[in-house]
């Protein structure tokens, strides 16, 4: 890495960690959020990719249809956004929904208000 550059990175919003120990999404589920957290564009919240190639950039490990319905238990729960069709093969776009980390210029409505610094 040349001296200017910086490492690129992806932030996982802790109400993430919280419904995995709450048991609200899986082991399976989260490192998928996570994947697509640190995959998807930083300004628009988005990424474009067909399930094969989440499948091998992620290094996934079970069927493309598990991811799909991993992808779809995402979605029921707000965690991201996403229309497909039916045997759907072009690129799904994604966007973080719940996924996106909110900043103080967000809605204070839904601010973390129990964080201290």
């Amino acid at each position: 890495m040349a001296k200017n550059d910086t490492e690129r990175f992806g932030a996982v919003p802790y109400r993430f960690y919280e419904s995995l120990h709450r048991g609200e999404i899986t082991p399976l589920e989260f490192f998928l959020g996570s994947y697509l957290v640190g995959e998807a564009n930083y300004v628009t919240h988005r990424l474009t990719r067909t399930v094969t190639v989440m499948t091998i950039e992620s290094g996934w490990a079970w069927t493309p249809r598990h991811l799909r319905n991993a992808l779809a238990k995402l979605r029921a729960g707000g965690w991201i956004d996403y229309t497909v069709s039916p045997r759907q093969r072009k690129p799904y776009v994604i966007t973080l929904t719940g996924l996106r980390l909110r900043h103080a210029h967000d809605d204070p409505a839904d601010r973390d208000d129990d964080i201290t610094f």
